[in-house]
């Protein structure tokens, strides 16, 4: 079961059932999704070599290398590192990452017609940052329909008057009570006094980064990552 199902069917003594039950929980890590995205890679015949069956993370990103490139950007250059940036994108603040969501990545990057123009890998770097843009939208209309509650929520999120990150929760119209449900959810997370979005939900609920927020909402994805 997903964890943040979980905390929705059983809103008290959450961490006693989920410390309990842990060994049954569904739950997926950076590891596992890159181990996914070169079983996808390889089964569509991306990979130049075939992958072994059981790989390490570090085995996984080299060989991602040469469908999505080391950086989003020259090997030289102060871009992202391709992989981390992927995991991080489409994870929320619970550090939960889900496989459809980046099978749908796949898709939506592979269908990019600038992946025409590059020739060191497969994916181009614009294909890679636009496509979590529809998973965003796609994931947003899916997560409505698993957790009701989100109905009354995002509505209100979608046509707040100040959608930029970081952002005032208090003045979005949201009660304190549904602040602390979408902390609980991974949708948002406080850091220093200010909330922010991961990207994975931001996109799909029209939310602008302020200028300079886009490094410390992937370092907060990461974070997340690492804890979980």
């Amino acid at each position: 079961m997903r964890a943040d199902l979980v905390r929705i069917a059983i809103p008290q003594n959450t961490a006693q059932f989920l410390k309990l039950y842990a060994p049954f929980s569904l739950k997926w890590n950076d590891e596992e999704a890159l181990r996914l995205a070169v079983w996808l890679s390889n089964t569509s015949g991306l990979l130049a070599e075939k992958a072994p069956e059981l790989l390490t993370i570090d085995e996984a990103k080299d060989l991602l290398v040469s469908v999505w490139g080391r950086k989003l950007g020259p090997d030289n250059s102060r871009e992202a590192r391709s992989a981390e940036w992927v995991i991080a994108a489409l994870s929320d603040f619970r550090g939960q990452i889900q496989a459809r969501d980046l099978v749908r990545f796949f898709r939506f990057a592979s269908a990019d017609p600038r992946n025409t123009v590059v020739a060191d890998r497969l994916l181009s770097p614009r294909a890679v940052r636009d496509a979590i843009v529809g998973c965003s939208t796609e994931k947003i209309e899916e997560i409505k329909q698993e957790i009701p509650l989100l109905t009354e929520i995002f509505p209100r999120l979608q046509h707040a008057t100040n959608r930029r990150i970081p952002f005032d929760a208090a003045s979005s119209g949201l009660t304190a009570t549904e602040i602390h449900f979408l902390e609980e959810i991974g949708v948002f997370i406080e850091d220093r006094g200010e909330y922010f979005m991961p990207e994975i939900f931001r996109f799909g609920l029209g939310f602008q980064l302020s200028q300079g927020a886009r490094p410390r909402v992937l370092t907060l994805a990461r974070r997340a990552l690492t804890a979980s």
